[in-house]
């Protein structure tokens, strides 16, 4: 089984404010934002620990899911535990 975290558009941006007030590095300005489609969901496609206070994560941010396609957060360990995950059985 394969499981994966992810985004809706709503949690990436309440997690990116988040993280601009905790003035974290990693943040996506608010064009960005804007261009991203409200009705998909993001998954992540890296996380590690960075300043052994928070996370560093990768997203994908279009349908082909494209390496090129990723985009940097940086954002709470409580809020990557609050993500949603899919599980690859689901499907199934």
């Amino acid at each position: 089984m394969t499981s994966c975290k992810y985004f809706s558009y709503d949690t990436l941006k309440a997690t990116n404010k988040k993280s601009i007030g905790l003035n974290l590095n990693r943040t996506l300005n608010k064009k960005f934002l804007e261009r991203l489609d409200k009705t998909k969901l993001y998954p992540v496609s890296a996380c590690f620990v960075h300043n052994d206070d928070h996370l560093r994560i990768r997203f994908v941010h279009n349908e082909h899911g494209l390496e090129s396609s990723g985009a940097w957060l940086d954002m709470t360990f409580e809020d990557y535990d609050f993500l949603p995950t899919f599980n690859s059985e689901e499907v199934a």
